[in-house]
């Protein structure tokens, strides 16, 4: 059994990660658009540019295709996690064991 002021804690944890973890989908979102937008700018060619700026176009949009999935399941997995925490927050009461300690963010 742990202390109240480690169950207050723990609440508190629940809530500062849940915060974190919006600000960082936030921030995932406008990456994902800008990659998104770039694939777009990049995918066309442009009269008269040089072999090196076809060459960073081609690495643009080759580097972007590649990471837009990724940041898309990072998103998907932040968004899962806010919501476990959101319904452990709801339903949190003092004393209740189901709520795991080994959980936390930091």
């Amino acid at each position: 059994m742990h202390s109240s002021y480690d169950e207050s804690e723990l609440l508190y944890d629940y809530k500062l990660e849940k915060h974190f973890l919006i600000k960082s989908l936030e921030g995932k979102k406008r990456i994902l658009v800008m990659m998104i937008n770039s694939v777009q700018k990049s995918s066309k060619a442009k009269d008269g540019e040089t072999r090196r700026q076809k060459e960073e176009r081609h690495f643009n949009l080759y580097t972007c295709s590649e990471y837009i999935p990724q940041v898309r399941e990072g998103i998907e997995q932040a968004q899962r996690r806010v919501i476990t925490l959101q319904k452990w927050i709801d339903e949190y009461k003092p004393g209740d064991q189901r709520f795991p300690f080994g959980e936390r963010l930091f």
